[in-house]
Formats: structure tokens, C-alpha cells, sequence
């Protein structure tokens, strides 16, 4: 992933910070889940998905995610995923737009959950939001 530093810090962090955007690491996202307190869902399209996937997570393509459709999560932190966190930023940021409680965005995406060694798995059925 490139990354591009603007005034000492990650441009996606910045840009995420202006629009309300939580960028939050890998570890303590595998805390929330652990304990149930985050629902995670994978912006990423199928293919990606169907390659690797962190364990229980929910698909819902960007490409097809429509914010005005989307379920409003009150109780449970919403986690947004991708493969380095561009995308999610980008779905945040549509949700935010539509009124939705501000999600969180995993910080590096399943690039670095994988290399922080946390599980991931292969599946050929996602597991769609309706």
C-alpha cells in the first residue's frame, strides 16, 4: 500500500478525521469482535471475498452499496473492511453522508490483520446483508 503523509500523518487519516471517520487498528478490532461488541462487514467485492475474509465477517460490495438501503446498526459498533482501508473510507463516507451513526474503518484492512497474524478464512458463500 502507498501511503501518503501530509503535515507527519497518513493522508487516509486525515481525510477519514475530516469527515468523522475512526481509523482504528487491527488488535483492538479482534477485541471487539471477540467480545461481540462490533459487527463486521467487507466492502470489498466477491471475488476478494470468496480469496480470504476475516472469520464472521458480512459482504456488502461497494460497488453495490446503496446507504439509503443500508440497516442502521445502533447497538453494535459497525467495523468497515477492505484490503488497505481506501474503500472503506470510501464507504464510511457514504454512509456518513446518508445520516448513518459514523462507522469505524479498520486501519490497513485484511493486509494488516493478515500480517498481524490474526485468522482469516477461505469461503465460496458470502454472507450477504438483506
Amino acid at each position: 500500500m502507498i501511503k501518503f503523509n501530509f503535515l507527519g500523518k497518513n493522508f487516509m487519516d486525515v481525510v477519514a478525521q475530516e469527515v468523522g471517520i475512526d481509523n482504528v487498528n487491527v488488535q483492538t478490532i479482534a477485541n471487539w469482535l471477540s467480545s461481540g461488541e462490533a459487527l463486521l462487514v467487507d466492502v470489498r467485492e466477491t471475488s476478494e471475498f470468496e480469496k480470504e475474509h476475516i472469520p464472521g465477517a458480512l459482504l456488502v460490495p461497494l460497488s453495490v452499496l446503496n446507504p439509503q438501503t443500508f440497516p442502521h446498526f445502533q447497538i453494535k459498533k459497525l467495523v468497515l473492511y477492505c484490503t488497505t482501508g481506501i474503500r472503506s473510507n470510501a464507504a464510511a463516507k457514504m454512509l456518513i453522508k446518508a445520516g448513518h451513526k459514523p462507522p469505524i474503518s479498520m486501519a490497513g484492512g485484511i493486509e494488516t490483520w493478515r500480517k498481524a497474524g490474526l485468522e482469516t478464512e477461505i469461503f465460496d458463500e458470502p454472507k450477504n446483508i438483506k
